[in-house]
C-alpha cells in the first residue's frame, strides 16, 4: 500500500500483549498508532485524534467492543471511521451484532498478519475513496450554486430586453413577434432547467425540508387543470378527472410540492406529448391504505432506451413534444425524489407509437400514503 499520507490507527484491547503485537505489526507499515485498554478510553482518544480506523476487541471489561463502536456512530465527527472487530468469538451472532453495531469487518484471534494488514489497507483505501469523492461532490455543488447564479443574471436581463420589445411597433409585425417569442421560449425554458438543478440539489443536501400534511387531491387536480387550462385548448385537449372517495381523498403529502412538482410536471408532459384533440385522464382512488393516482395520455409514448433511464438526472431524456415543445429534461427525476420523500411509491407503462401504432400512450402510476385522522405531521 502506497504510504504517502500516515494514516492514524487506534487499536483498543485491554490485553497489553495483543496491543504490542498489533501495534509492531501495523508499525512494520508506516502506520502511527494509538493505544487503548477499555472501551471509555477508546471512546475519549477517538473524540480527540479522530483515529482514520479503529481495530476493537469485543470483550473488554467495562463496556464491551459493541458499545464502544455504537458510541462511535452516534458522533457525527466519528462516523465515517471504519470500525474492525478483534475477536476470538466466532459465531454467526457474533459477526452479526459486530456489524449491527455500525462494524465494516470482523477478524478472527488469532489473526494471520498478511491478512490483517491486507483488510486494513482495504478499509483505509475505501475510506479515501469516500473522502474523495464527498470533495468532488461539495465542489460540483458549489460549482452549481456559481453556475445557476450566475446564469440567472443573463436571463433576467434578456427577460427585460424581451419586456423593452414588446414596446417597440414592429414587435408587432407577425414575422418579428414570431421570432421574439422563440426567444422568450427559450428563456422560458433555461430558467426552468436552472430551477430544476436548483430544486434537485436542495433535495439531495437535505437543505429542503419536506413536511408532510394532510393534502386533498381534489385541491390538487383543480389547481392542476386550472394552471393548464389555456394549454389544453390550444391543442384542443380534454382533460377528464375523477376521484374515488368518499368525502374527499386525503394523502400524506406536502401540497406544494404534490401540485407544482409532480402533478403540474405529469400533466405538462402529458400534453407535450399528446396529439391534438385527444383525451387526457387524470384520476384517483382508495386502494387500502394506499391513494393509486394516474395520469393517462394516449400519446406518442415513451421509447424503451429512454424508459429505462426517465428518473436518472444524469441522463438525457429531453425531447420534443407533438408541437415542437421543449422540456428540461430533469422533470422526471425530479417528480421521483418528491414522491419518494412523501413514503410513496412510482411507476410508468408506456407504448411507444413507432412500436405500437393502434395502441399507445403513457400512464404514471403514484400509490402515496391515504391521511387517516389520528396522524400526524412528519418531517423528512
Amino acid at each position: 500500500m502506497n504510504q504517502e499520507r500516515k494514516y492514524t490507527i487506534l487499536v483498543v484491547d485491554d490485553d497489553p500483549i495483543n496491543i504490542d503485537v498489533i501495534a509492531g505489526v501495523l508499525k512494520s507499515r508506516g502506520y502511527r498508532v494509538l493505544q487503548a485498554m477499555n472501551g471509555e478510553r477508546a471512546v475519549s482518544i477517538a473524540d480527540r485524534a479522530l483515529p482514520d480506523l479503529v481495530l476493537l476487541d469485543v470483550q473488554m471489561p467495562g463496556i464491551d467492543g459493541y458499545e464502544v463502536c455504537r458510541r462511535l456512530k452516534e458522533q457525527e465527527k466519528l462516523t465515517e471511521i471504519p470500525v474492525l472487530f478483534l475477536s476470538a468469538q466466532t459465531t454467526a451472532d457474533d459477526k452479526v451484532r459486530g456489524f449491527q453495531a455500525g462494524g465494516v469487518d470482523y477478524i478472527i484471534k488469532p489473526f494471520d498478519h498478511e491478512e490483517l494488514l491486507a483488510r486494513v489497507g482495504t478499509h483505509l483505501a475505501l475510506k479515501s475513496a469516500r473522502e474523495a469523492l464527498k470533495v468532488k461532490n461539495e465542489e460540483i455543488e458549489s460549482l452549481l450554486h456559481v453556475l445557476a447564479h450566475d446564469l440567472m443574471n443573463p436571463i433576467s436581463a434578456t427577460c427585460g430586453f424581451i419586456r423593452l420589445a414588446e414596446r417597440i411597433p414592429a414587435y408587432h409585425d407577425r414575422k418579428n413577434r414570431m421570432y421574439w417569442e422563440m426567444v422568450s421560449g427559450t428563456v422560458r425554458q433555461m430558467e426552468d432547467i436552472i430551477e430544476h438543478v436548483r430544486q434537485f440539489r436542495a433535495l439531495d443536501s437535505g437543505k429542503t425540508r419536506v413536511e408532510l400534511s394532510p393534502v386533498k387531491l381534489d385541491d390538487v387536480f383543480s389547481t392542476a387543470g386550472a394552471l393548464f387550462k389555456n394549454r389544453m385548448e390550444e391543442k384542443e385537449i380534454h382533460l377528464d378527472t375523477s376521484i374515488n372517495g368518499t368525502g374527499g381523498l386525503f394523502v400524506l403529502a406536502e401540497p406544494v410540492s404534490l401540485t407544482h412538482n409532480v402533478i403540474n410536471n405529469l400533466l405538462s408532459n402529458a400534453i407535450k406529448f399528446s396529439h391534438r384533440r385527444s383525451v387526457i385522464s387524470m384520476r384517483a382512488k382508495s386502494e387500502g391504505s394506499r391513494a393509486h393516482i394516474w395520469i393517462q395520455d394516449h400519446g406518442i409514448g415513451i421509447p424503451g432506451v429512454l424508459l429505462d433511464r426517465i428518473f436518472r438526472p444524469d441522463k438525457p431524456t429531453t425531447r420534443p413534444g407533438t408541437e415542437n415543445e421543449c422540456g428540461t429534461g430533469f422533470g422526471m427525476p425530479l417528480v421521483k425524489k418528491y414522491v419518494d420523500y412523501f413514503g410513496g411509491t412510482i411507476r410508468i407503462e408506456s407504448n411507444d407509437i413507432d412500436d405500437s401504432a393502434d395502441d399507445h400512450g403513457t400512464t404514471v402510476h403514484i400509490y402515496l400514503k391515504i391521511f387517516q385522522p389520528g396522524d400526524e405531521e412528519i418531517r423528512t
